[in-house]
Protein backbone atom coordinates (compact mmCIF):
# COMPACT_ATOMS: atom_id res chain seq x y z
CA UNK A 1 0.00 0.00 0.00
CA UNK A 2 1.37 3.40 -1.02
CA UNK A 3 0.74 6.16 1.47
CA UNK A 4 -0.31 9.45 -0.06
CA UNK A 5 1.85 12.26 1.31
CA UNK A 6 -1.04 14.72 1.40
CA UNK A 7 -3.12 12.68 3.82
CA UNK A 8 -0.47 13.15 6.51
CA UNK A 9 -1.20 16.86 6.38
CA UNK A 10 -4.89 16.32 7.11
CA UNK A 11 -4.80 14.73 10.51
CA UNK A 12 -3.49 11.33 9.43
CA UNK A 13 -0.54 9.81 11.29
CA UNK A 14 1.84 6.89 10.96
CA UNK A 15 2.87 5.67 14.39
CA UNK A 16 4.27 2.55 15.99
CA UNK A 17 1.86 -0.11 17.15
CA UNK A 18 3.17 0.32 20.70
CA UNK A 19 1.83 3.90 20.69
CA UNK A 20 -1.70 2.69 19.88
CA UNK A 21 -2.18 0.44 22.87
CA UNK A 22 -2.22 0.45 26.65
CA UNK A 23 -1.16 -3.15 27.14
CA UNK A 24 -0.56 -6.44 25.35
CA UNK A 25 -0.86 -9.81 27.09
CA UNK A 26 -0.86 -13.43 26.01
CA UNK A 27 -2.81 -16.39 27.24
CA UNK A 28 -1.31 -19.49 28.80
CA UNK A 29 -0.65 -23.00 27.53
CA UNK A 30 -1.40 -26.04 29.71
CA UNK A 31 2.07 -27.53 30.32
CA UNK A 32 2.24 -27.86 34.12
CA UNK A 33 -0.21 -25.02 34.69
CA UNK A 34 -3.56 -26.75 34.16
CA UNK A 35 -5.23 -29.54 32.20
CA UNK A 36 -7.52 -29.46 29.18
CA UNK A 37 -10.63 -31.52 28.70
CA UNK A 38 -12.51 -30.91 31.92
CA UNK A 39 -15.03 -28.24 32.81
CA UNK A 40 -17.53 -26.33 30.66
CA UNK A 41 -15.49 -23.20 29.81
CA UNK A 42 -13.89 -22.75 26.37
CA UNK A 43 -10.14 -22.58 25.70
CA UNK A 44 -9.39 -20.47 22.62
CA UNK A 45 -6.29 -20.85 20.42
CA UNK A 46 -5.28 -19.28 17.09
CA UNK A 47 -7.20 -21.91 15.11
CA UNK A 48 -10.46 -20.73 16.71
CA UNK A 49 -10.18 -17.14 15.43
CA UNK A 50 -11.77 -16.85 11.99
CA UNK A 51 -10.94 -14.62 9.05
CA UNK A 52 -14.34 -12.98 9.51
CA UNK A 53 -13.57 -11.60 12.97
CA UNK A 54 -15.52 -14.23 14.91
CA UNK A 55 -14.58 -17.03 17.30
CA UNK A 56 -15.36 -20.58 16.23
CA UNK A 57 -16.42 -22.10 19.54
CA UNK A 58 -17.30 -25.44 17.93
CA UNK A 59 -13.69 -26.64 17.85
CA UNK A 60 -12.51 -25.56 21.30
CA UNK A 61 -10.94 -27.51 24.12
CA UNK A 62 -12.53 -27.19 27.55
CA UNK A 63 -11.20 -25.87 30.86
CA UNK A 64 -12.62 -25.56 34.36
CA UNK A 65 -13.00 -22.51 36.62
CA UNK A 66 -9.63 -23.07 38.33
CA UNK A 67 -7.82 -23.21 34.99
CA UNK A 68 -9.54 -20.01 33.83
CA UNK A 69 -8.41 -18.19 36.98
CA UNK A 70 -4.81 -19.26 36.31
CA UNK A 71 -4.97 -18.18 32.66
CA UNK A 72 -6.74 -14.91 33.43
CA UNK A 73 -3.95 -13.74 35.73
CA UNK A 74 -1.85 -13.56 32.58
CA UNK A 75 -4.36 -12.81 29.81
CA UNK A 76 -6.55 -10.29 31.69
CA UNK A 77 -9.00 -10.31 28.77
CA UNK A 78 -12.01 -8.06 29.04
CA UNK A 79 -14.66 -6.35 26.94
CA UNK A 80 -13.11 -3.96 24.40
CA UNK A 81 -9.88 -5.96 23.98
CA UNK A 82 -8.74 -7.26 20.59
CA UNK A 83 -7.74 -10.92 20.29
CA UNK A 84 -4.98 -11.35 17.68
CA UNK A 85 -3.60 -14.69 16.45
CA UNK A 86 0.18 -14.52 16.71
CA UNK A 87 0.69 -17.93 15.07
CA UNK A 88 -0.52 -19.20 11.73
CA UNK A 89 -3.04 -18.16 10.63
CA UNK A 90 -1.46 -14.84 11.69
CA UNK A 91 -3.75 -11.82 11.82
CA UNK A 92 -7.11 -13.37 12.55
CA UNK A 93 -8.74 -10.97 15.01
CA UNK A 94 -11.78 -10.67 17.22
CA UNK A 95 -13.05 -7.60 19.08
CA UNK A 96 -14.53 -8.65 22.43
CA UNK A 97 -17.91 -6.91 22.68
CA UNK A 98 -19.33 -8.87 25.63
CA UNK A 99 -17.81 -9.94 28.93
CA UNK A 100 -15.68 -13.06 28.21
CA UNK A 101 -16.96 -15.01 31.21
CA UNK A 102 -17.10 -18.41 29.52
CA UNK A 103 -13.70 -18.59 27.80
CA UNK A 104 -10.03 -17.65 27.97
CA UNK A 105 -7.04 -17.82 25.62
CA UNK A 106 -3.84 -19.75 24.94
CA UNK A 107 -0.34 -18.42 24.26
CA UNK A 108 -0.95 -18.29 20.51
CA UNK A 109 -3.28 -15.31 21.01
CA UNK A 110 -2.35 -11.77 21.98
CA UNK A 111 -4.86 -9.78 24.02
CA UNK A 112 -4.57 -6.12 23.00
CA UNK A 113 -6.01 -3.24 25.01
CA UNK A 114 -6.32 -0.18 22.77
CA UNK A 115 -5.41 3.34 23.82
CA UNK A 116 -8.72 4.91 22.82
CA UNK A 117 -7.24 8.40 22.93
CA UNK A 118 -5.28 7.33 19.85
CA UNK A 119 -7.40 4.74 18.04
CA UNK A 120 -10.84 3.18 18.15
CA UNK A 121 -10.83 -0.56 18.93
CA UNK A 122 -13.22 -1.17 16.02
CA UNK A 123 -10.83 0.50 13.58
CA UNK A 124 -7.66 -1.08 14.95
CA UNK A 125 -9.22 -4.55 14.89
CA UNK A 126 -10.06 -4.11 11.20
CA UNK A 127 -6.57 -2.76 10.52
CA UNK A 128 -4.81 -5.67 12.24
CA UNK A 129 -6.90 -8.15 10.25
CA UNK A 130 -6.19 -6.48 6.89
CA UNK A 131 -4.09 -8.29 4.28
CA UNK A 132 -1.79 -5.27 4.21
CA UNK A 133 -0.96 -5.41 7.91
CA UNK A 134 -0.62 -9.20 7.88
CA UNK A 135 1.90 -8.95 5.02
CA UNK A 136 3.89 -6.30 6.88
CA UNK A 137 3.78 -8.23 10.14
CA UNK A 138 4.64 -11.51 8.42
CA UNK A 139 8.01 -10.11 7.35
CA UNK A 140 9.04 -10.46 10.99
CA UNK A 141 7.67 -13.97 11.55
CA UNK A 142 9.88 -16.69 12.99
CA UNK A 143 9.74 -20.47 12.97
CA UNK A 144 10.29 -22.96 10.15
CA UNK A 145 7.34 -25.22 11.00
CA UNK A 146 4.88 -22.96 12.83
CA UNK A 147 5.07 -19.32 11.78
CA UNK A 148 4.62 -16.78 14.57
CA UNK A 149 5.24 -13.11 15.25
CA UNK A 150 7.09 -11.87 18.33
CA UNK A 151 5.69 -9.18 20.59
CA UNK A 152 8.77 -6.98 20.12
CA UNK A 153 8.39 -7.02 16.32
CA UNK A 154 4.68 -6.31 16.53
CA UNK A 155 5.31 -3.34 18.82
CA UNK A 156 7.63 -1.77 16.25
CA UNK A 157 5.29 -2.25 13.27
CA UNK A 158 3.92 0.99 11.82
CA UNK A 159 0.19 1.71 11.92
CA UNK A 160 -1.79 4.25 9.86
CA UNK A 161 -4.12 6.27 12.08
CA UNK A 162 -6.72 8.49 10.34
CA UNK A 163 -8.67 11.23 12.13
CA UNK A 164 -11.20 9.85 14.61
CA UNK A 165 -14.28 10.58 12.46
CA UNK A 166 -12.75 8.72 9.53
CA UNK A 167 -11.94 5.79 11.82
CA UNK A 168 -15.62 5.69 12.80
CA UNK A 169 -16.76 5.80 9.16
CA UNK A 170 -14.35 3.05 8.10
CA UNK A 171 -15.46 0.82 10.97
CA UNK A 172 -19.15 1.52 10.27
CA UNK A 173 -18.82 0.77 6.55
CA UNK A 174 -16.86 -2.46 6.92
CA UNK A 175 -18.91 -3.69 9.85
CA UNK A 176 -21.91 -3.82 7.51
CA UNK A 177 -19.98 -6.25 5.33
CA UNK A 178 -18.90 -8.24 8.39
CA UNK A 179 -22.49 -8.43 9.65
CA UNK A 180 -23.67 -9.83 6.30
CA UNK A 181 -20.84 -12.39 6.37
CA UNK A 182 -21.79 -13.40 9.90
CA UNK A 183 -25.49 -13.61 8.95
CA UNK A 184 -24.66 -15.97 6.07
CA UNK A 185 -22.57 -18.07 8.42
CA UNK A 186 -25.41 -18.25 10.96
CA UNK A 187 -27.84 -19.33 8.23
CA UNK A 188 -25.42 -22.07 7.14
CA UNK A 189 -24.88 -23.25 10.71
CA UNK A 190 -28.65 -23.48 11.21
CA UNK A 191 -29.11 -25.40 7.95
CA UNK A 192 -26.31 -27.82 8.87
CA UNK A 193 -27.88 -28.37 12.28
CA UNK A 194 -31.28 -29.07 10.72
CA UNK A 195 -29.82 -31.76 8.45
CA UNK A 196 -27.87 -33.26 11.35
CA UNK A 197 -31.06 -33.44 13.41
CA UNK A 198 -33.00 -35.09 10.58
CA UNK A 199 -30.18 -37.55 9.94
CA UNK A 200 -29.80 -38.48 13.61
CA UNK A 201 -33.53 -39.02 14.09
CA UNK A 202 -34.09 -40.97 10.88
CA UNK A 203 -30.94 -43.07 10.56
CA UNK A 204 -29.47 -43.40 14.05
CA UNK A 205 -32.25 -43.15 16.63
CA UNK A 206 -34.72 -45.05 14.44
CA UNK A 207 -32.36 -47.35 12.57
CA UNK A 208 -33.98 -50.42 11.06
CA UNK A 209 -32.39 -53.68 12.18
CA UNK A 210 -32.88 -55.03 8.66
CA UNK A 211 -30.61 -52.40 7.13
CA UNK A 212 -27.45 -53.89 5.69
CA UNK A 213 -24.07 -53.19 7.34
CA UNK A 214 -21.39 -52.33 4.77
CA UNK A 215 -17.81 -51.11 4.89
CA UNK A 216 -16.89 -47.63 3.69
CA UNK A 217 -14.57 -49.26 1.16
CA UNK A 218 -17.53 -51.05 -0.46
CA UNK A 219 -19.40 -47.78 -0.92
CA UNK A 220 -16.66 -45.34 -1.86
CA UNK A 221 -13.22 -44.76 -3.30
CA UNK A 222 -10.76 -43.51 -0.66
CA UNK A 223 -7.53 -41.79 -1.69
CA UNK A 224 -5.03 -39.09 -0.74
CA UNK A 225 -4.51 -36.53 -3.53
CA UNK A 226 -1.18 -35.02 -4.48
CA UNK A 227 0.25 -32.76 -1.77
CA UNK A 228 1.56 -29.27 -2.45
CA UNK A 229 3.85 -27.52 0.00
CA UNK A 230 3.28 -24.22 1.73
CA UNK A 231 5.73 -22.48 -0.59
CA UNK A 232 3.54 -23.44 -3.57
CA UNK A 233 0.52 -21.55 -2.20
CA UNK A 234 -0.40 -18.34 -4.02
CA UNK A 235 -1.94 -15.52 -1.97
CA UNK A 236 -3.97 -14.26 -4.93
CA UNK A 237 -4.74 -17.75 -6.24
CA UNK A 238 -8.09 -18.57 -7.81
CA UNK A 239 -8.89 -21.74 -5.87
CA UNK A 240 -8.91 -22.74 -2.21
CA UNK A 241 -6.53 -25.38 -0.90
CA UNK A 242 -7.75 -27.81 1.76
CA UNK A 243 -5.38 -29.48 4.22
CA UNK A 244 -5.98 -31.56 7.33
CA UNK A 245 -7.62 -28.65 9.17
CA UNK A 246 -9.67 -26.93 6.50
CA UNK A 247 -8.63 -24.18 4.09
CA UNK A 248 -4.88 -23.46 4.29
CA UNK A 249 -4.47 -21.05 1.38
CA UNK A 250 -5.00 -20.61 -2.35
CA UNK A 251 -3.55 -22.05 -5.56
CA UNK A 252 -4.00 -21.41 -9.28
CA UNK A 253 -5.15 -24.94 -10.02
CA UNK A 254 -7.80 -27.27 -8.64
CA UNK A 255 -7.80 -31.06 -8.49
CA UNK A 256 -11.51 -31.53 -7.67
CA UNK A 257 -14.30 -29.79 -9.55
CA UNK A 258 -17.08 -30.95 -7.20
CA UNK A 259 -17.57 -30.70 -3.46
CA UNK A 260 -15.91 -33.68 -1.82
CA UNK A 261 -15.85 -35.34 1.60
CA UNK A 262 -12.37 -34.78 3.07
CA UNK A 263 -11.24 -36.63 6.19
CA UNK A 264 -8.19 -35.21 7.99
CA UNK A 265 -5.61 -37.98 8.05
CA UNK A 266 -2.65 -36.31 9.79
CA UNK A 267 -2.03 -34.25 12.91
CA UNK A 268 -4.12 -33.19 15.86
CA UNK A 269 -7.27 -32.87 13.73
CA UNK A 270 -6.95 -36.46 12.47
CA UNK A 271 -10.40 -37.85 11.71
CA UNK A 272 -12.21 -34.50 11.41
CA UNK A 273 -14.71 -34.28 8.53
CA UNK A 274 -15.33 -31.44 6.09
CA UNK A 275 -17.19 -30.89 2.84
CA UNK A 276 -15.03 -28.87 0.46
CA UNK A 277 -16.16 -26.17 -1.91
CA UNK A 278 -16.35 -27.01 -5.64
CA UNK A 279 -13.21 -26.30 -7.65
CA UNK A 280 -10.70 -26.79 -4.84
CA UNK A 281 -7.29 -28.38 -4.39
CA UNK A 282 -7.31 -31.06 -1.69
CA UNK A 283 -3.88 -32.03 -0.38
CA UNK A 284 -2.60 -35.42 0.76
CA UNK A 285 -3.12 -34.41 4.38
CA UNK A 286 -6.78 -35.24 3.83
CA UNK A 287 -8.39 -38.46 2.63
CA UNK A 288 -11.04 -37.99 -0.04
CA UNK A 289 -14.06 -40.26 0.37
CA UNK A 290 -15.77 -40.35 -3.03
CA UNK A 291 -18.97 -42.41 -3.32
CA UNK A 292 -19.00 -45.08 -6.00
CA UNK A 293 -21.28 -44.44 -8.98
CA UNK A 294 -23.60 -47.22 -7.80
CA UNK A 295 -23.95 -45.47 -4.40
CA UNK A 296 -24.55 -41.78 -5.30
CA UNK A 297 -25.20 -40.65 -1.73
CA UNK A 298 -22.45 -38.22 -0.78
CA UNK A 299 -24.56 -36.29 1.72
CA UNK A 300 -25.53 -39.50 3.51
CA UNK A 301 -21.87 -40.54 3.82
CA UNK A 302 -20.88 -37.07 4.98
CA UNK A 303 -23.43 -36.88 7.78
CA UNK A 304 -22.77 -40.48 8.82
CA UNK A 305 -19.05 -39.73 9.17
CA UNK A 306 -19.88 -36.57 11.12
CA UNK A 307 -22.17 -38.47 13.47
CA UNK A 308 -19.86 -41.47 13.94
CA UNK A 309 -16.39 -39.97 13.65
CA UNK A 310 -13.65 -42.33 12.39
CA UNK A 311 -10.96 -40.80 14.63
CA UNK A 312 -10.89 -44.01 16.68
CA UNK A 313 -9.11 -45.57 13.68
CA UNK A 314 -6.21 -43.08 13.87
CA UNK A 315 -2.85 -44.55 14.82
CA UNK A 316 0.31 -42.99 16.25
CA UNK A 317 0.56 -40.95 19.44
CA UNK A 318 3.22 -38.35 18.55
CA UNK A 319 1.84 -37.75 15.03
CA UNK A 320 -1.65 -39.21 14.63
CA UNK A 321 -2.50 -40.50 11.17
CA UNK A 322 -5.41 -42.18 9.46
CA UNK A 323 -4.45 -44.61 6.71
CA UNK A 324 -6.64 -45.91 3.93
CA UNK A 325 -6.16 -49.42 5.32
CA UNK A 326 -7.51 -48.34 8.72
CA UNK A 327 -10.40 -46.45 7.17
CA UNK A 328 -11.51 -49.60 5.31
CA UNK A 329 -12.44 -50.97 8.76
CA UNK A 330 -15.13 -48.28 9.10
CA UNK A 331 -18.63 -49.67 8.55
CA UNK A 332 -22.08 -48.12 8.40
CA UNK A 333 -25.74 -48.99 8.10
CA UNK A 334 -27.26 -48.63 4.63
CA UNK A 335 -31.01 -47.86 4.51
CA UNK A 336 -33.34 -48.62 1.61
CA UNK A 337 -32.90 -46.84 -1.71
CA UNK A 338 -36.19 -45.00 -1.16
CA UNK A 339 -35.00 -43.61 2.18
CA UNK A 340 -31.57 -42.73 0.80
CA UNK A 341 -33.02 -40.91 -2.21
CA UNK A 342 -35.41 -38.88 -0.07
CA UNK A 343 -32.66 -37.75 2.30
CA UNK A 344 -30.12 -37.12 -0.46
CA UNK A 345 -32.50 -35.00 -2.53
CA UNK A 346 -33.34 -32.77 0.43
CA UNK A 347 -29.73 -32.53 1.69
CA UNK A 348 -28.46 -31.65 -1.81
CA UNK A 349 -30.92 -28.73 -2.02
CA UNK A 350 -29.69 -27.47 1.35
CA UNK A 351 -26.07 -27.95 0.23
CA UNK A 352 -26.66 -25.65 -2.74
CA UNK A 353 -27.85 -22.91 -0.37
CA UNK A 354 -24.86 -23.47 1.92
CA UNK A 355 -22.41 -23.28 -0.99
CA UNK A 356 -24.12 -20.14 -2.34
CA UNK A 357 -23.72 -18.45 1.06
CA UNK A 358 -20.10 -19.62 1.35
CA UNK A 359 -19.30 -18.22 -2.09
CA UNK A 360 -21.05 -14.94 -1.27
CA UNK A 361 -18.94 -14.70 1.89
CA UNK A 362 -15.81 -15.22 -0.17
CA UNK A 363 -16.83 -12.36 -2.49
CA UNK A 364 -17.71 -10.11 0.47
CA UNK A 365 -14.42 -10.93 2.17
CA UNK A 366 -12.54 -10.12 -1.04
CA UNK A 367 -14.40 -6.81 -1.32
CA UNK A 368 -13.62 -6.05 2.32
CA UNK A 369 -9.92 -6.86 1.91
CA UNK A 370 -9.72 -4.67 -1.22
CA UNK A 371 -11.68 -1.78 0.26
CA UNK A 372 -9.97 -1.64 3.66
CA UNK A 373 -6.46 -0.56 2.51
CA UNK A 374 -8.03 1.90 0.05
CA UNK A 375 -9.89 3.56 2.92
CA UNK A 376 -6.93 3.42 5.28
CA UNK A 377 -4.52 5.18 2.96
CA UNK A 378 -6.94 7.86 1.77
CA UNK A 379 -7.27 6.54 -1.80
CA UNK A 380 -11.00 6.13 -1.18
CA UNK A 381 -13.48 7.70 1.19
CA UNK A 382 -16.88 6.56 2.39
CA UNK A 383 -18.56 9.16 0.17
CA UNK A 384 -16.94 7.55 -2.90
Amino acid sequence: MIIKENILNNGWHIIKFSDCIKQLNTGLNPRNNFSLGSGKLKYITAKNLTKFGTIDFSKCDFIDEDAKKIIHKRSDIRRGDILFSSRAPIGHCHLITEDPDFYDIGESIFSIRVNQDVALPEYLCLYLASDYFVKVASKHTTGSIIMEIRISDLMNTEIIIPPREIQKNIAKCLNKIDRKIELNKMVNDNLEQQIKTIFTFQFLQNANTEWKQQSLAELSEMYQPKTISGKDLIAAGNYFVYGANGIIGKYNQYNHSESEIAVACRGASCGSIQMTLPFSWITGNAMVVKPHSNFPYREYLYYYLLAKNPNYLCSGSAQPQLTRENLTLYSLKVPSTTELNAFENYAEKVRKIIIKNQQENIELSTLRDWLLPMLMNGQATISD
